[in-house]
């Protein structure tokens, strides 16, 4: 399961016709960039991958019959957080 660290966007993209409300959500989600690759040659030198923060979109879906994500920052960082979605790095920074 991914970290989110902070939720930027959470927005309603649409309301299909079976009134399933689909959301796009943009985040800040840990160890998802590389930032430094593997080393293995020369021995001395050898270093580990390293991973770090970035930005990410992800789309999730909700029937009539479920709740709206919340309005308050921490509540929908957790609320994203259980969807345990898949995230795609949006750039490189």
């Amino acid at each position: 399961m991914s970290e989110v660290i902070q939720v930027i966007d959470c927005d309603l993209d649409l309301i299909d016709e079976d009134g399933i409300s689909h959301y796009v959500v943009t985040a800040r989600i840990a160890d998802v960039r590389l930032v430094y690759p593997e080393i293995l040659y020369p021995t001395d030198r050898a270093m580990p991958t390293e991973y770090g923060p970035g930005t990410c979109s992800a789309v999730f879906g909700l029937d009539l019959h479920e709740d709206v994500p919340p309005s308050d920052t921490e509540a929908l960082r957790q609320y994203i957080q259980d969807l345990d979605l898949d995230w795609e790095l949006d750039e490189q920074e």
